[in-house]
Parts: C-alpha cells; structure tokens; sequence
C-alpha cells in the first residue's frame, strides 16, 4: 500500500449544483464547468489505518459568486469485514468547524455518502452518527463518523479479487482550503491506530483553474395599480438573461389574493422561471398590489331650483357616477325635505349616493326651495249700486278667487254698512276675502248706495167745485 494519498487525476462531474443570490432586482444561479476528469476508488492509492484501507477518490471544487466550497471524497475499506466496529475520524487542517458547508442539527455536521451512476456523482445523503469534534490534543478539528453497530454506510464489494464491506464519504469545506505541508491534511483513526494522508492540489479558489458558468437575470420591478384589470399579462420580455450557460427557456405561473380594497388588497404574485441548458434556474417573483380607494367621479347635479309650488317640483331623474374600476356601482338617491310654516313652503335637498364594489363612495346634491309667496287672483266683484230704498239692495253673491298652488282657499265675506240720516240713506261695502294655504291674501270689494232722494208721488187731487153754499 501507499502510505500517502494523492491525486490520480482530475475530476469533475455534471450534476447540478447551483445557489440563487437576490440582489436588488438581479438573480443569478451557478453550475459547475463540464471539463474534469472522473471520480474513482483505486486501491492503488489506498492507505492503511488499523484494519481498514482508506482511498481517496478526488475532489471537486464549486465556486459560487459568494463562496467557493470543495468536495472531498473518500472510500473506507472494512479489510477485517468488522464494519460494526469501524470507526473513523476525517479532519480538514487545523481550522475552527465553522466553515463546514455540511447541515448543522443540533451541533452536528453530517458526513454524507456519494455512488455513482455511469459518469456521474450523486450525493446521497447523511450517514448516522455523525458528528463534529474539536480534539485539544492534536489542536485539528474534524467530522467524527461513528458507524456504530448497524453497519448500515458499508457495503460488499470486489476489492483487489475478495468481497469486502465499502463505505463512500464525502466531506464538504467552505472558503479556501486550510493547508498544511502544501495541501490539504486528512487525518485517520482506528481504535489507537493514527493515519495522516496530504492531499496535494490547488488549495485556493483562484487556483483552481475551473470557470464557473452562470445564469444571471434581471427581474422586472413590483408594481401597484389602482384596478385590477390594469395587471399586464405575463411578459418575458420584461426578463432580461444578462448571462447564461446555454439556451434558456422562460415560464410564468401567477397566484393571488385578496378582493382589491383598502381592507383586503388584491395581491398578484408572478413568478418567472429561467432555465438554461445546463438546467440552472432563477426565479425572478414580480409583485402587483391593488388597492382601489377611488372613489366613483360623480355627474353634474340638476340645478337648484327655487318654486312657489309644491307642485312646480320637478321629479327626482336617474344619475350615474363614473368608477375608475370595472363593475357596478350602487346609487342610494335620499331626499330630506326641512317643512316651512305652509303646505308650499319648505326645502327639499336631494342627495345622490354612488358607491363602488370596495366602498368608495361620493355624492351630489340638488337644493329645492318651495315659498308661495303670490296671494290668490280674486274675481270681478259685482258692479257698484246707487239705490234709492234699502228694498232695493240685492243678496250678497258667492265669489272664488283662484291661486297659484293647489290647496283650498278660504273666502271671508264682510259687509260694512255706514249709516246715512234715515233708514233709506247709507252705504254699504261688500268685501271677499281670499285666503290661501300659506296666508296670502287678495280681495274684492262692491259699493252699494242708499240714498232716497225722492219725494213722494202725490195722487190726483179731488177735482175744482165750485158751490153757492158751506153746507153744499
């Protein structure tokens, strides 16, 4: 056996590795290049520690804009066919745990597995048991893989022409690689057995030789709107591929909620989807927020209007508002009439009310005035009379005024007699008075004359005699 692990070759494999990086409005997401060898297990680069033979299979390097991580893998070979006891220690240098990018859980640090499958390198996931160490008497710190008694990371395989139990690790580093002796240290423990294997090779990012393809995009900004109709439609060409690996493609998929009121905004998430050949993905997430809190554009309002009747009000006509958004609006016409001291005097004021489908809501109003201030037309009063005899004075007659407004009129008829030097000599006034509902009076009056001013009509005397005596 050799008693130092190296490199054979270089690897690199295609799957997908990528990380998404928001900043401001661009997003960007990185693979690895396509152009490193492979990743293998030769016994030929096997070191033994205790009754295991440790291989180191290779490495891979993965840089990001942010970070640059490297992959390490490594075969342990179970040569006593003991995997119930085995026990190892992988240990990176003599840096602090904090730069692991395995998972942390409860301060662990998974050590996880790999297999390939034709040329390429799956990740497959969390051995049990293990855990990050930070040993003071050798001053390394490390990832502790304590198999236990289930066994359960081993498995048979051929090795060098006889069946024996396998287990592929994987340990991850952040940042630059921590070197000692020019390249990177692992450290291997069976039981009281101690192994050191140096890795040579770039210990750098920069060193690293590999160029990373990206996927940048810049994502259209977040927009606010008053309706919800004035949403665009989905655009892709608002999507901006600043760099890719290839081709891409471009998909959109939208969810929303909310009713589009103040209370409630209409929230419209759309998330588009790049993805390149290389199969990197950026999703850029485009926001609407609707709020409508405008409320209906109100009509003109009739003119006021000022008449003397109850019956001069004009009827009550059918207005619209105007909405800045689609869908009905609701009118509630109200009309508060405040009474005067008549049936014809008093202010109506009519209000329109228009509301829109979130509660926005204006108004016009129209202010009445009704004051019958015109008194009733009165009739031609009968003519005035010049009598001689107070027999001669005719009944008085029924006289009707006619007014402006409906509504009864009240007729008060009054007789003023002024009395001459006899029964047959005085004057007497007729007057009606017309009273409508709201007090407004008119009148007529007539003048009738008594004056006998005509002697009696004396008959014919006895005719003329002429006598020869007194006692004729």
């Amino acid at each position: 056996m050799k008693s130092n692990l190296h490199f054979k070759k270089w690897f690199m494999y295609s799957f997908l590795l990528f990380s998404l990086l928001l900043t401001g409005n661009t997003i960007s997401a990185q693979t690895t290049c396509d152009d490193c060898p492979e990743i293998t297990c030769d016994p030929n680069n096997a070191v033994a520690v205790g009754p295991h033979d440790v291989i180191y299979a290779g490495r891979w390097l993965y840089q990001t804009t942010d970070v640059c991580k490297t992959y390490f893998f490594y075969c342990v070979v179970n040569e006593g066919n003991n995997s119930g006891n085995s026990i190892s220690h992988t240990t990176f240098g003599d840096d602090d745990c904090a730069n692991t990018c395995l998972d942390n859980v409860d301060n662990s640090v998974i050590l996880g597995e790999w297999s390939t499958s034709g040329s390429s390198v799956n990740l497959v996931g969390a051995c049990p048991h293990s855990i990050t160490f930070d040993d003071p008497t050798t001053g390394i710190c490390g990832i502790k893989n304590d198999e236990g008694s289930d066994g359960s990371c081993y498995h048979p395989v051929d090795y060098n022409g006889s069946t024996k139990d396998m287990a592929k690790f994987y340990i991850c580093v952040e940042g630059n690689v921590p070197e000692t002796a020019g390249g990177m240290e692992i450290a291997l423990k069976y039981g009281s057995t101690f192994g050191v294997a140096t890795l040579p090779g770039p210990a750098n990012c920069e060193d690293s030789g590999c160029e990373v393809c990206e996927l940048i995009v810049e994502c259209p900004s977040d927009e606010v709107f008053e309706c919800i109709s004035s949403i665009p439609e989905s655009d892709n060409s608002l999507i901006t591929i600043v760099e890719s690996c290839g081709e891409t493609t471009i998909s959109s998929s939208d969810n929303s909620s909310g009713s589009g009121c103040v209370s409630d905004p209409f929230v419209l998430t759309r998330t588009y989807t790049v993805t390149d050949s290389q199969g990197n993905t950026a999703n850029c997430i485009q926001t609407f927020t609707v709020v409508d809190d405008i409320a209906p554009v109100v009509p003109a309002a009739p003119a006021d209007v000022f008449v003397k009747c109850a019956g001069d009000v004009p009827a009550s006509v059918d207005l619209t508002a105007v909405d800045n958004c689609d869908g009905d609006i609701t009118v509630s016409p109200v009309e508060v009439s405040t009474p005067g001291n008549c049936p014809n005097s008093y202010t109506l004021v009519r209000t329109w009310n228009f509301a829109d489908g979130c509660g926005n809501e204006s108004s016009v109003s129209q202010t009445i005035n009704v004051n019958d201030n015109k008194a009733p037309v009165a009739p031609n009063p009968p003519a005035d009379l010049d009598l001689q005899c107070d027999s001669e004075v005719p009944a008085a007659v029924d006289l009707t005024a006619v007014d402006n407004c409906d509504g009864d009129i009240t007729v008060s008829p009054v007789e003023v007699s002024t009395p001459g030097n006899c029964p047959n000599s005085y004057t007497l006034v007729r007057t009606w008075n017309f009273a409508d509902g709201c007090g407004n009076e008119s009148s007529v009056s007539q003048t009738i004359n008594v004056n006998d001013n005509k002697a009696p009509v004396a008959p014919n005397p006895p005719a003329d005699l002429d006598l020869q005596c007194d006692s004729e």
